[in-house]
């Protein structure tokens, strides 16, 4: 399978210099619920873009609701807005729904990005592990976009074939531990690792264009 190797990072992983990080791209945490901002999100924004590695950032969804997840979209683009939003070559805006979010959490987040950035796009990170599994088929397999996302990110991390649907564009295939080889990305040591499928075409496609 043509596909470049990534990584995803937050706070967990310290990156002491971006100058050894060899990576296809990194995703990295931005923010949680609607008061959490990751310790680490502005400078490892700012050290990606001066050692040229495709970006992208992501928000950790607590939301239950399609008015919880618009609030956490607000302090999502809050966040963003304060290191100068998305700028053209970066990933499309992102939320990872596991842990308490819900698909309705996550399709009102969703809808309030579209809103208040017209025109963008937005990824879907989920995980069979971390909601319903009849949910996370769900979510694969219906017509209609991803929540209202137009790119699906999904965690698997027993199979190099991916997650076995065809609508995935990015798979995490390890948690640093446990997965597919490898578990660790040179400069930054173990981290997710995560897969992006048909490799820099689909890179291409996602980043941010000029206007």
């Amino acid at each position: 399978m043509n596909e470049l190797i990534g990584c995803d990072v937050s706070h967990w992983e310290v990156v002491s210099n971006w100058d050894k990080v060899e990576t296809a791209f990194c995703i990295t945490k931005a923010s949680q619920g609607t008061e959490m901002v990751d310790a680490k999100f502005a400078s490892y924004w700012k050290e990606m873009k001066r050692v040229g590695i495709p970006r992208g950032s992501y928000h950790f969804l607590d939301a239950q609701h399609e008015a919880q997840g618009a609030a956490e979209a607000r302090h999502y683009l809050s966040v963003l807005e304060s290191v100068g939003d998305l700028q053209p070559g970066d990933l499309p805006y992102c939320v990872d729904m596991e842990g308490t979010g819900t698909p309705a959490g996550a399709a009102g987040f969703i809808a309030e990005v579209k809103r208040l950035r017209p025109g963008s796009e937005v990824m879907l990170y989920c995980s069979m592990s971390v909601i319903p599994k009849r949910t996370f088929w769900d979510i694969l397999k219906r017509k209609a976009k991803w929540c209202g996302g137009k790119y699906l990110w999904v965690a698997r991390y027993w199979s190099g074939d991916g997650p076995g649907v065809t609508q995935w564009h990015i798979y995490q295939s390890s948690d640093g531990k446990y997965g597919i080889e490898p578990h660790s990305t040179p400069g930054i040591g173990n981290c997710d690792i995560d897969r992006l499928r048909k490799g820099q075409a689909t890179l291409d496609k996602m980043r941010v264009k000029e206007d």
